[in-house]
């Protein structure tokens, strides 16, 4: 390997780094299986390193870049035998309600982090200040709740991935703070992963297939409700429901359009591509939470910064927006407007909206019965199944779609206060930054507040996906840098 990188050294240079990472993604479609994505892993952190000169760079960007495959070495619970399931007598080789415990790239690199977290701590180049000592008092609270779980085993190794978010955290800030241009490089790099997932997510549409089978854990998605046609197919991308990707697509997405306000930024020619397929895979993942979302946190951020900054929009950048509204027409007649249209059923029986409703009910009785510490990482229909043998669950096992009322249920009120003084207190808290003035600024703090805020109001409707705590991580830190 030293050889190749000394005789191609020319190409393995900084500059050429978001080129490299398109390069690698292609390669990693020939994914074999676990063990040579896990080897990927490791081949791209040791790459990158050499590229950046940088260990911590590397592991952040390996971590996130990874933090998009669901698949490694997979072990398979069933919390709900088949027998006691409605639909257990008419879906053939199904046997119940399922967790899946998989130790991916994304674990094994997290583990990295923190060691690389510790050593530096040690030689006081990272502190905990009192918001990082917050977070320590949750990690402690929730593991807790691991332990009085309805299983421990499961709700252990969710608690690590908890935990793991921690020293990403430290190394981020870090990154942030003392490198100027960071925040460019990194979104240069999250414009790349959501042009990847855009892609993916349309090749999936157009052939109704997972692609890569080696990439995605779940190769069927099961599509249910009366407010549901059967001939719609909703893309998942590489993660493992197509709200989970929608859910990833949609912080990233609003970032990249609202930087349309940003001349300086605006010449990135990332940003724009980041922005389309941002776009292409939220409209096809067919989640209407997200379409919500998108329409009210765009609106009135632009509304302000025209009004408010006096900012307008880049007009070569309107002119692609207006190139690809007209490109998505098609989909908007053939798969929005339909989507829509049986939104006035989804209260009807047998609609995902009465469902959700029940749900709910459900799922405050189990946070009112289990307060403190709740039933566990994980363990949430499981709990709700237990209280109720006849309720939701016997219908359709599926966590909570509020974010706030499935961690609440999982890990419990007190732990649930300690996360969110955590973040609060981060948005609150100011970082004085080493110099880097044109990032430093009220605008992109807007934005990048603006995605947190659209993870937030995402979650009134969703459950806690794969992204979740880590990109209200992320926008929380860089929306605490950006502030003067």
């Amino acid at each position: 390997m030293i050889k190749i990188l000394k005789r191609y050294r020319l190409f393995f240079q900084e500059k050429y780094f978001i080129h490299f990472t398109i390069i690698f993604l292609i390669a990693l479609c020939f994914n074999i299986d676990n063990k040579t994505i896990i080897a990927a892993a490791f081949a791209y952190l040791l790459l990158s390193v050499y590229i950046l000169k940088s260990l911590s760079k590397g592991l952040i960007f390996t971590f996130l870049l990874f933090n998009l495959f669901s698949v490694g070495k997979t072990f398979e619970f069933i919390l709900i035998p088949l027998s006691s399931l409605y639909y257990g007598h008419w879906i053939q080789g199904y046997q119940g309600y399922e967790d899946f415990i998989i130790l991916g790239p994304s674990f094994f690199i997290g583990l990295l982090i923190a060691i690389w977290s510790i050593y530096s701590y040690l030689r006081n180049t990272i502190s905990l200040d009192k918001y990082t000592k917050i977070f320590l008092v949750f990690l402690l609270l929730s593991f807790i709740s691991a332990l009085i779980s309805l299983n421990p085993r499961i709700s252990i190794v969710y608690w690590i991935y908890f935990a793991l978010l921690l020293p990403f955290f430290l190394l981020l800030r870090k990154e942030v703070v003392n490198n100027k241009n960071f925040i460019t490089d990194l979104l240069n790099f999250f414009s790349i992963l959501v042009v990847y997932e855009g892609i993916w997510a349309l090749f999936q549409y157009i052939t109704k297939s997972s692609l890569f089978p080696s990439l995605v854990f779940f190769h069927n998605i099961l599509i249910e409700g009366t407010d549901l046609s059967q001939n719609w197919f909703r893309p998942w991308g590489t993660f493992n429901h197509p709200n989970d990707l929608a859910n990833f697509l949609l912080p990233l997405t609003i970032a990249f359009f609202l930087h349309g306000f940003l001349k300086q930024t605006i010449n990135n020619k990332f940003i724009i591509p980041g922005f389309i397929f941002g776009l292409t895979g939220i409209l096809l993942s067919l989640s209407r939470s997200s379409w919500l979302v998108l329409f009210l946190v765009t609106l009135p951020l632009t509304f302000i910064f025209e009004k408010k900054y006096r900012l307008s929009f880049d007009w070569e950048y309107m002119k692609v927006i207006f190139c690809t509204i007209i490109l998505f027409i098609p989909i908007g007649i053939f798969l929005v407007l339909p989507r829509l249209q049986k939104s006035d059923i989804t209260f009807a029986e047998g609609g995902s909206g009465l469902f959700r409703i029940n749900q709910l009910s459900e799922s405050v009785n189990l946070v009112m019965k289990y307060p403190l510490f709740g039933v566990g990482q994980g363990m949430s229909v499981l709990g709700m199944f237990l209280e109720n043998p006849k309720g939701e669950m016997y219908y359709f096992p599926t966590p909570s779609h509020n974010m706030y009322l499935n961690l609440a249920e999982e890990i419990g009120l007190v732990p649930f206060f300690f996360f969110f003084v955590f973040l609060f207190s981060l948005l609150s808290q100011k970082i004085k930054p080493a110099g880097n003035k044109l990032l430093n600024n009220t605008i992109q703090g807007n934005i990048f507040l603006s995605s947190l805020i659209s993870i937030l109001l995402n979650g009134l409707f969703q459950p806690v996906y794969s992204t979740t705590m880590l990109y209200l991580l992320i926008f929380a830190t860089l929306y605490n840098y950006a502030q003067k």
